[in-house]
């Protein structure tokens, strides 16, 4: 797994702080702010280079992956977008 990570500020980024991609098992997770941790599903490469390339990250996060792809949050948190 390689882990990326952005500097909020610099990339407007609120939600989240990393994430990392394992291109053999098709694998993203990404670390929140408030400590959650989601593993999305199925993530082709094509699509892991959207995301990195996305200018609103957040959005795509929550508009794109999370309603197309399979998702497991690794904690008990309801919403990383509403703590």
């Amino acid at each position: 797994m390689i882990w990326t990570s952005f500097e909020n500020p610099e990339w407007n980024i609120q939600s989240f702080k990393k994430f990392g991609y394992d291109k053999e098992k098709e694998l993203l997770m990404i670390q929140f702010t408030n400590g959650t941790m989601i593993h999305i599903q199925n993530i082709e490469e094509q699509i892991m280079f959207e995301f990195i390339i996305s200018t609103k990250k957040d959005a795509f996060i929550e508009e794109y992956l999370m309603n197309y792809y399979q998702y497991h949050i690794e904690d008990n948190e309801a919403s990383m977008f509403n703590p």
